[in-house]
């Protein structure tokens, strides 16, 4: 629909330029696929005065995808790209008040990071910290020099590899939670998502707590970086500010913890798969959202300061359930758990509430009776797999969340058609939904 919209807007001028820049930076699985499809609709319009110009690396899954002739590619040579890198090496050393020290050396310096970074800027900037760390003799810097890492894998290999055993588990944690979270995180929601067991004693760990975002670089030097993002909102005044933020440090990072190339090295240990990481970060929000601290309290905004990963857990459970390829028992067994607690789920619900995904204030205010059932929620949801379990649970059962006060009871409805909800009853929440499946269970009952 809104490429249907920019069709009829471009219609109305003369002439129109989109520019792309990086399309290989977006990632293969998802946001890519989307670009190019879009591209591809847009090429079809066969509209002469809409000029695109799209700049990217030359990997064969865009090649292919675009299919341009050769009169509409233009190949950048890697001599321009060098007297960039120099201009780049040039300012890194005049700038960088740590690289001064090394200042009678600083022609060296450029021409050694001009030829080895082979037209990869990224190359050249993960190389400062070993010359941060230079001491100021000709001989040591010879030495930092020929040893510095060939290529941007080795390097990161390298850097994961310098990573302390003992914090393997947490810089793993960090690495999976940037690359996958569904959006970037702040530096208090990635302590606490570190923070989270998930296997045998599962739960928030406090010791595992991270002091400030100083430690979250010291673990993972030179692969994130942490700056502060605008448009954030404020869920009480509705006001912006700004916030430090967590990010990979560059694309490539990622496309290489993903990659069958690290499988092959020192440090496979941190190789990650999207066919599994969704279902632990599903798994991290779920055991947060299921915290004893977070159910046991009226929620209140001292309460979700004091846990910071909630409204994130909350709003992104389902999403990365969805996006879970391998069916995990464990999943299932922890989004039942949710739905038959009724204060945690009660503060799932507060916190956002999927009936109405649009809104992204939290409910502070909202009482039980105001909330549908778990069975409805299930519905909305198409859990095939919670919803049988709920049902099979509860058969017996006959009262309502709102009849419920103790937090520790089962709060499943017996009635599968119990009214509640934007949708009024399961049947017809799963039905909009489109779970045809869930559908056909709700008739059955």
């Amino acid at each position: 629909m809104l490429l249907a919209y920019l069709q009829r807007l471009i219609q109305r001028f003369r002439h129109v330029y989109i520019l792309l820049d990086a399309l290989d930076e977006s990632l293969r699985t998802g946001p890519r696929v989307h670009i190019l499809n879009a591209l591809e609709t847009m090429r079809k319009w066969g509209m002469q005065h809409l000029h695109l110009f799209v700049t990217s690396r030359d990997e064969s899954g865009i090649r292919e995808s675009l299919d341009l002739p050769t009169t509409q590619q233009v190949i950048m040579q890697n001599t321009g790209i060098n007297q960039d890198i120099t201009s780049f090496v040039s300012g890194q050393l005049v700038g960088d008040r740590r690289l001064q020290k090394l200042s009678p050396y600083h022609d060296k310096i450029q021409r050694t990071l001009a030829n080895g970074a082979k037209g990869v800027f990224r190359w050249v900037e993960c190389q400062r910290r070993s010359l941060q760390s230079c001491p100021r003799s000709e001989d040591h810097l010879d030495k930092v020099l020929s040893s510095l890492p060939r290529s941007l894998d080795e390097t990161y290999e390298r850097m994961l590899c310098n990573i302390n055993g003992y914090l393997i588990e947490d810089a793993r944690r960090i690495l999976t939670l940037l690359c996958f979270a569904s959006r970037p995180l702040k530096v208090q929601e990635l302590i606490d998502g570190v923070a989270v067991e998930i296997n045998e004693s599962r739960g928030l760990n406090r010791k595992r707590r991270l002091q400030d975002a100083d430690d979250i670089r010291e673990i993972c030097q030179g692969l994130i970086d942490i700056g502060l993002d605008a448009g954030q909102t404020n869920e009480i005044d509705h006001e912006e500010y700004l916030v430090p933020t967590v990010r990979i440090a560059h694309f490539s990072v990622q496309e290489y913890l993903e990659s069958e190339r690290i499988r092959d090295q020192k440090a496979a240990v941190f190789s990650l798969s999207s066919a599994t990481v969704h279902a632990e970060i599903a798994q991290i929000c779920l055991v947060y959202l299921l915290e004893d601290g977070l159910s046991s309290s009226s929620l209140d905004q001292s309460l979700v300061e004091e846990f910071p990963l909630a409204q994130f857990a909350a709003m992104y459970w389902y999403r990365h359930y969805q996006d879970t390829v391998t069916f995990f028992p464990r999943l299932d067994s922890l989004i039942v758990d949710l739905f038959e607690r009724q204060q945690s789920f009660a503060i799932w619900v507060k916190l956002h509430d999927m009936d109405r995904p649009w809104r992204s204030s939290i409910h502070f205010s909202r009482r039980l009776d105001e909330i549908a059932t778990p069975i409805y929620y299930a519905s909305l949801l198409g859990l095939n797999q919670a919803l049988s379990k709920l049902i099979k649970n509860e058969e017996a059962a006959s009262v309502t969340v709102s009849a419920v006060s103790d937090a520790s009871s089962r709060v499943i409805p017996k009635q599968i058609n119990a009214e509640g909800g934007e949708y009024s009853n399961a049947l017809q929440a799963a039905s909009y939904g489109g779970h045809d499946t869930v559908v056909q269970r709700c008739c059955e009952q």
